[in-house]
C-alpha cells in the first residue's frame, strides 16, 4: 500500500509542480489546462500541496532505507547487502539458485 500511495503522491507533485509552472507560461497547450487548478484551489493552497509532497517524500526515504536495512539484517537474507557487497547470505545446507 506505501508504495501504491508513493506513486499517487508522486502524481499529485508533477500536477502540482506543472500548476505552479502554468503560471509562468500560460500560453503553453498542456499548461493552459492546468493554470485553471491555481484559480479553481488557489495558489497558496497549490504551492501548500506542492510543499508537504516534498515532506512526504523526504520522510519517506529515511524510513524506507532504515526499513530495507533491518529487514537485511532480521530476516538474514541478504537481499539488500548483495546490492552492496554482489554476494548473498545462504542458511547451511541450502543452495541459493539464481532464477
Amino acid at each position: 500500500m506505501a508504495y501504491t500511495a508513493i506513486y499517487g503522491v508522486g502524481m499529485l507533485a508533477l500536477l502540482t509542480g506543472f500548476a505552479l509552472y502554468a503560471l509562468y507560461a500560460p500560453d503553453h497547450w498542456l499548461f493552459r489546462h492546468l493554470v485553471r487548478l491555481d484559480t479553481l484551489v488557489g495558489v497558496q493552497y497549490v504551492r501548500l500541496a506542492h510543499l508537504l509532497v516534498m515532506w512526504i517524500f523526504l520522510a519517506f526515504i529515511p524510513i524506507h532505507v532504515y526499513l530495507a536495512i533491518r529487514a537485511d539484517t532480521v530476516e538474514r537474507e541478504g537481499a539488500i547487502s548483495s546490492i552492496i557487497s554482489g554476494g548473498r547470505w545462504c542458511r547451511r545446507g541450502t543452495s541459493f539458485e539464481d532464477g
